[in-house]
């Protein structure tokens, strides 16, 4: 019986080694399970990122890809713009350098009267006393409206008239005699550099001059001729 008893024990004692060895093992498993549960979050939270970060990027190649459409659009646009300023440039240097040959040597003979110059009127019988490049706009005075977009125009001023050319012909013919008010803009309400040339046809001619000079020198010229006349 005492064999039995010792036995007995023995078993027990192995069962309960055993109960606490395998409860130590499914703790360290559970501790290890937990760890891994955490780093496949990890790497779950990690992929949404990613994920995120890659939608973030090709949000932003097709943002620069329109960017980049709509740049070659405006190069293309700026290069033909570009090819008719230097086209029309051109063709004002042309323009000018024959007008200020007509101005010193005098109006064409009837035998050049197919000149395209000939429909110049005869500023040069009276000394042209300045000619430059203005910037043009005009409005009646009754309508006191906005005035009219802004052109540039080459201007001579003589004895008699102001003249507004549009290439080689005559776009507007200010007679000096014609001119009730000069002023400048002060307030610039019209821009930098303006002139307002009040006619007695009720209009009111703008002249935008390229400096604050240009413009003193402008209205002395103007003030000068007006007072003779």
């Amino acid at each position: 019986p005492s064999l039995r008893t010792e036995s007995v024990t023995l078993r027990q004692i192995v069962r309960e080694v055993c109960a606490e060895e395998a409860v130590s093992d499914l703790a360290v498993l559970r501790a290890q399970m937990h760890d891994k549960n955490e780093e496949i979050e990890q790497l779950h939270s990690e992929n949404d990122d990613l994920a995120a970060s890659i939608s973030g990027l090709d949000a932003k190649i097709e943002d620069l890809s329109e960017q980049l459409s709509r740049l070659q659009a405006l190069n293309r646009s700026l290069q033909a713009q570009n090819f008719n300023l230097s086209t029309t440039l051109s063709h004002k240097d042309v323009t000018f350098d024959k007008l200020k040959k007509y101005l010193h040597k005098g109006p064409p003979s009837r035998c050049q009267s197919s000149s395209p110059l000939a429909s110049i009127p005869e500023v040069s019988t009276n000394a042209a006393h300045k000619y430059g490049f203005l910037n043009r706009s005009s409005q009646s005075i009754s309508r006191r409206r906005s005035i009219r977009p802004w052109k540039r125009r080459l201007a001579v001023l003589d004895n008699n008239n102001l003249s507004i050319f549009k290439v080689e012909t005559v776009e507007s013919l200010i007679p000096i005699n014609s001119i009730i008010d000069i002023q400048t803009d002060s307030k610039k309400a019209y821009g930098k550099h303006v002139i307002i040339v009040q006619t007695d046809d009720n209009k009111e001619h703008f002249l935008q001059a390229n400096s604050e000079e240009d413009m003193k020198e402008w209205v002395h010229m103007l003030e000068s001729l007006n007072s003779t006349n």
